[in-house]
């Protein structure tokens, strides 16, 4: 079919979003040509898929959600989750994490997906109740009320969580606040930092783990611009430098959130006030890292990458990098984006042979494995 252009239309391989929103979610599609995708709304709240490099090109095109069946050739799973996200609208990580998970959850991508997507949720379950747990304890211990009744339990069980009630009565008159008002406020900070976790107990979460990731690739790519050419070296900088923009806000974000799991009691007690600013928070750090996974994940190989190849992979990886929209940057300004365009127009389109302009095979599987490891 041909594109509407009222509902279609190219930008600059430079463009740089203003808002989280403009930016869109990254899409764990594992069709190729669909590889670097993100989903938003337009201006009539339509979805629409932003999709770099499509059709060999060297723009970004914004083409309507209900149309990508019938430009591309999808995978059964993708079809599946594309149909998930119309049906869910789901625009933010969290609720695409959540319609990923469920999709691969069904067996489409294969029977190791699918078990890798029932234990993430199950641990998804258990860490939301150990978190739980853990802030009933650090309230009591922060009002001096006895908890050695509960060290020691198992954090993840709903057992513990009974107890931990219990002993929550205790802490109901110096907050001033009723016991299943005060039950109900721990659950819903749980769940809020269930993808965080807590900065000074237990596994620490996705989202941290994440962004110490993030730091790790900032410096990995400057490590190999020090070894390769000067073009290649242009390119490692450039990823260097678009990672420290995401590091910087994102750990100033983080700081400002273990600042209130300081005091437990306080947020407890001024729940209106502090709640609020928690939960954004950790939205905003969620928005940060969005689609930093699957760059992580794909550039792991980036030791066999050599020779003309090399390029292919930096196409790919230059389309797959998430620029701070102009509005969520700190103090360091805008984001460096005068090395994109020169990166983002190759001798080949991504995903494709540089020798002979079939798909690569090969390239594709490894994309497809970072996609799918990411959800998880």
């Amino acid at each position: 079919m041909d594109l509407d252009q009222s509902a279609s239309k190219t930008f600059g391989s430079q463009h740089q979003p203003s808002t989280f929103e403009e930016r869109g979610t990254t899409v764990p599609f594992t069709t190729p040509a669909l590889s670097c995708a993100r989903v938003r709304s337009d201006d009539r709240y339509n979805l629409v898929l932003l999709t770099p490099g499509f059709a060999g090109t060297q723009s970004v095109y914004v083409l309507p959600w209900k149309a990508i069946p019938d430009l591309v050739t999808m995978t059964i799973h993708d079809r599946a989750l594309h149909e998930a996200i119309d049906r869910s609208r789901a625009m933010s990580p969290d609720t695409m994490r959540q319609q990923a998970l469920a999709v691969a959850a069904t067996g489409l991508a294969g029977p190791e997906v699918k078990e890798s997507a029932r234990k993430a949720t199950e641990d998804d379950a258990g860490y939301a109740n150990e978190i739980q747990a853990v802030l009933i304890l650090f309230l009591l211990k922060s009002l001096n009320i006895d908890i050695s009744k509960l060290v020691g339990l198992d954090l993840d069980k709903n057992e513990v969580l009974h107890k931990a009630k219990t002993a929550l009565q205790a802490a109901t008159t110096p907050l001033g606040v009723d016991i299943e008002t005060l039950y109900d406020r721990m659950g819903f900070l749980a769940a809020a930092l269930s993808g965080l976790g807590l900065p000074t107990f237990g596994e620490p979460g996705r989202l941290r783990v994440l962004l110490k990731n993030l730091k790790d690739f900032q410096r990995d790519m400057l490590n190999r611009a020090g070894r390769a050419n000067v073009e290649a070296a242009g390119f490692f900088n450039f990823a260097a430098e678009v990672a420290l923009i995401t590091v910087l806000p994102a750990e100033e974000t983080l700081l400002g959130i273990d600042q209130y799991l300081d005091d437990i009691p306080n947020v407890a007690r001024d729940w209106n006030a502090r709640f609020p600013k928690i939960l954004a928070g950790v939205t905003r750090l969620s928005w940060l890292l969005d689609g930093w996974d699957y760059v992580i994940g794909y550039a792991k190989g980036a030791d066999d990458w050599a020779g003309e190849e090399l390029w292919t992979h930096l196409d790919i990886l230059a389309k797959m990098l998430p620029i701070v929209p102009r509005d969520e940057l700190t103090e360091k300004g805008d984001a460096p984006l005068k090395y994109a365009e020169n990166v983002q127009r190759r001798r080949v389109t991504a995903l494709q042979d540089w020798r002979t302009g079939a798909l690569d095979q090969e390239m594709a599987r490894r994309l497809e494995s970072a996609k799918l490891a990411a959800i998880n």
